[in-house]
C-alpha cells in the first residue's frame, strides 16, 4: 500500500489532491464504529467486547458553549447516565478510551471530574 502511495505521490503535481484521493480510496477510510447511545453531549461506541470510545458533539442548542462553567453539572450529568447505561447493558470490565483533541481544554477536562 505504501509503495503505491509513494509512486503516485512523485507522479503528481499535485501530492495533496493524491494524498486525499489515495485516503478516500483506501479500505474502510470513511468507516467509524457505530455510535450505540447518546447523553446529551456525550455518546460511545463498541471498540471490541472489552473497550468502548467516547465521543463528544455539541448538543446544545442555545448557543451556549456545552463547555462553558454554568454548563459542567450537565456534562456530569450526561456522563454518568453514559456510564450507567454501559453498566447495566455490558456486563463484563470495559476500557474506555478518549482519544479527542478536546483533552487539551480545561473546559473540557473540568467535565470528567467528579
Amino acid at each position: 500500500m505504501w509503495q503505491e502511495y509513494v509512486a503516485g505521490l512523485q507522479a503528481t503535481h499535485d501530492r495533496h489532491e493524491w494524498t486525499y484521493g489515495f485516503y478516500l480510496k483506501r479500505p474502510g477510510a470513511m468507516l467509524t464504529p457505530t455510535v450505540v447511545a447518546t447523553f446529551g453531549c456525550f455518546s460511545y461506541a463498541r471498540l471490541s467486547a472489552e473497550g468502548i470510545r467516547l465521543h463528544f458533539q455539541n448538543a446544545e442548542t442555545d448557543g451556549q458553549s456545552p463547555l462553558a462553567a454554568d454548563r459542567a453539572r450537565e456534562r456530569r450529568a450526561e456522563l454518568t447516565a453514559l456510564f450507567a447505561h454501559v453498566k447495566r447493558t455490558v456486563r463484563q470490565p470495559l476500557r474506555v478510551v478518549g482519544a479527542s483533541w478536546l483533552y487539551n481544554l480545561e473546559a473540557y477536562r473540568r467535565s470528567k471530574r467528579a
